[in-house]
């Protein structure tokens, strides 16, 4: 079995939480070692778009391989599919290779050119693999037929999962974004409900509650401050649905004075005055995500920013008597150019089918019963957390209450979803920077003036350093 691996690694390893970059050792020993260009290329794999059994032609007697870490998630998830997959494809032996961290256990089989058929990485840069040429380019894929029959893979998706498999943004689907994390607020509606508290929708309701809130002695707001992407994320909800997508764009872009944008100046103020006006919970500002979510569960704190894994990461520290849900950032104001039911929800944990591999029709294969509704549900009943396939979780019953609002969030926000920002992606060492600065300003050691220079200043050394590869993000 794989061994367990930190959230926080699996977050940085997709690119998520305040636009946190993909970190780790990269592969530049194998440099040369693929023989494929970068964004795709090696044998192609033909495509049958009218055979929704075996729409790659994959052969029954050849064994194919994935690996795939335990993200926290366990393991049950992934043996149900490979059932599930072996149902329909009985003959195929399916080996599962777990990995902690790639570059550990996964890196020396690409220099080898033997890499599985399937990867989720984790320890490693995907720009380096895309750059290396060691990633099958999936624009062919998303034409396949569903396993369900409904339509192509890509109908099937929720939006922004297409956006996110076009990872430099020039045209080629390079990876299959498989979940769909939520990200917000989290709240015990048991506790509002005793105390007659409403969740509020815009910011100056937020502020007017947590003076309630906290004259009742419980700490109005909890947040992890080991990872200050956790904190970044209300931020840069309310920037953008305030100023709109456009401003996601820009950041990314690394448009000029992006970062000073008056939205995003509102929103470090927002987040700043629940410090000055003692808004967190006492020493939030050094705990792990396992201390803040395990006390804001305990009933420390009323809010915390978290994405959707909360409800299964948490689960032994919840009341079982306690009705947990999350909800949208709160607006900025009341004029926002997006609406409150707008949501943060970001395709993720993407996987690739290596442009070296031996069995490439298998991983496409199995990646498109991953995205089918039986393999999404079992995703779901084991992880309470999503995959990016749309309308599936419709139909689930007896599903936790956090899992419920979420469904609710996503049913009410439709089309109004904030894709995550890629400038940590793109930009890793940028990433991190912003991210290590919004410790700084939610810990009070730096204003929100300083932190809009300091952030932009960071900006502009690189859209000016001509070292640096810079990338253009259009959204279709």
């Amino acid at each position: 079995m794989a061994a367990s691996i930190d959230r926080r690694t699996l977050l940085r390893g997709a690119g998520l939480a305040a636009g946190v970059g993909m970190t780790g050792l990269g592969l530049a020993s194998c440099a040369g070692a693929g023989t494929n260009q970068p964004g795709g290329g090696g044998e192609s794999v033909a495509i049958d778009t009218g055979n929704t059994e075996n729409p790659f032609s994959m052969a029954a007697d050849q064994p194919g391989e994935i690996a795939i870490p335990d993200q926290g998630w366990g393991t049950q998830w992934l043996e149900d599919q490979i059932a599930a997959f072996n149902k329909v494809h009985p003959d195929v032996e399916v080996t599962w290779t777990g990995h902690k961290d790639m570059s550990v256990t996964i890196q020396p089989r690409f220099i080898q050119g033997n890499p599985p058929d399937l990867v989720m990485p984790v320890g490693v840069q995907m720009t380096t693999l895309v750059d290396q040429g060691q990633v099958s380019n999936l624009n062919e894929f998303y034409d396949a037929p569903t396993v369900d029959g409904e339509g192509t893979v890509a109908d099937a998706l929720l939006p922004g999962t297409l956006e996110a498999a076009d990872f430099l943004g020039d045209g080629n689907r390079l990876i299959g974004p498989y979940t769909f994390t939520t990200y917000g607020l989290w709240y015990q509606a048991t506790v509002f409900e005793e105390n007659g508290w409403t969740y509020p929708t815009t910011w100056d309701e937020m502020l007017t509650l947590c003076e309630e809130i906290k004259s009742t002695g419980l700490a109005p707001w909890a947040y992890t401050g080991k990872y200050p992407g956790y904190i970044f994320t209300p931020m840069q909800n309310m920037a953008a649905k305030a100023s709109g997508i456009d401003w996601i764009l820009s950041v990314d872009n690394l448009e000029p004075n992006a970062w000073r944008d008056d939205n995003f100046r509102l929103a470090a103020e927002a987040i700043a005055e629940l410090r000055g006006k003692g808004m967190f919970l006492k020493g939030t500002e050094g705990l792990s995500h396992t201390e803040s979510q395990t006390l804001w569960a305990q009933g420390e704190a009323a809010f915390i920013p978290c994405g959707g894994w909360l409800e299964n990461e948490s689960e032994a520290a919840i009341d079982p008597a306690s009705r947990i849900r999350m909800a949208p950032t709160p607006s900025l104001t009341s004029s926002d150019t997006m609406p409150f039911e707008t949501l943060a929800a970001y395709p993720g944990n993407q996987v690739f089918v290596p442009s070296a591999a031996k069995n490439k029709a298998f991983g496409m294969e199995f990646l498109r019963f991953m995205w089918s509704k039986e393999c999404s549900a079992i995703w779901t009943e084991n992880t309470k957390s999503f995959t990016s396939l749309a309308g599936y979780y419709d139909g689930l019953s007896d599903v936790p209450s956090g899992l419920e609002s979420q469904i609710e969030a996503i049913q009410n926000a439709g089309s109004n979803i904030l894709p995550p920002t890629k400038y940590g992606s793109f930009y890793p060492d940028f990433g991190k920077a912003v991210t290590d600065k919004t410790g700084l300003l939610a810990s009070g050691e730096i204003t929100p003036a300083q932190y809009i220079d300091q952030v932009q200043a960071e900006a502009d050394k690189v859209a000016k350093d001509p070292n640096v590869k810079k990338f253009t993000r259009e959204l279709s």
